[in-house]
């Protein structure tokens, strides 16, 4: 099996997330139901019940009838099959593996200080590129790969605990309609957009 990254733009998609909800395992409502607002609960909904589909059609694997594991750190995985899931307004991304493996999309947006959230995400001469233009582009980036890197680790992840010298190793990174940033790893990856593959 070939590690695969699959994306679904639903920005313009009107999709009734609250339908999907009958179909999915109890361990999939838990993971959607907590605590969120509307918005992440669609985001969080169509992310699982991608995941859900993906897995049964191209895995013979029924979320329904498995037992559903998880690392000491609460990261799920099946038997030999891992996965990993992310949502981030426009985008959902989905990467199933034979290994550990993380996903993250981040728009590239800031809401914070530049310089000061750059201080806290790069090594000192990432930190000396990022001041020759201040770009948020680079910053959004580098983020999305620290994030991916926890995720492969199953690790929490916090401003503490960044190891910034050794995240860039075996992330791959893509740009997505010129908004946002796709990471994943710890392999490269086919990336399969959704929508051709008729399963929603």
């Amino acid at each position: 099996m070939k590690d695969k990254v699959y994306i679904l733009n639903i920005k313009n998609m009107h999709i009734e997330y609250k339908t999907l909800l009958n179909e999915l395992p109890m361990y999939c409502l838990h993971k959607i139901d907590n605590g969120c607002n509307e918005k992440l609960k669609k985001e969080r909904t169509i992310a699982w019940y991608m995941l859900y589909k993906l897995l049964l059609v191209y895995h013979n694997i029924d979320l329904t009838k498995c037992n559903i594991y998880e690392n000491k750190n609460g990261k799920p995985y099946i038997n030999d099959i891992f996965f990993n899931i992310t949502h981030s307004k426009d985008f959902i991304g989905i990467i199933i593996s034979q290994q550990e493996c993380g996903i993250d999309i981040e728009k590239i947006e800031l809401k914070v200080d530049n310089e000061r959230f750059a201080k806290k995400i790069l090594n000192d001469i990432e930190y000396q590129e990022f001041l020759k233009d201040n770009s948020v582009d680079f910053l959004i980036q580098k983020w999305t790969k620290i994030e991916t890197y926890y995720k492969i680790k199953g690790e929490g992840l916090s401003f503490s605990n960044i190891k910034l010298n050794s995240v860039d190793k075996d992330i791959y990174t893509v740009k997505l309609d010129d908004e946002y940033y796709l990471s994943y790893g710890p392999n490269e990856c086919d990336i399969v957009d959704i929508l051709e593959l008729n399963i929603l």
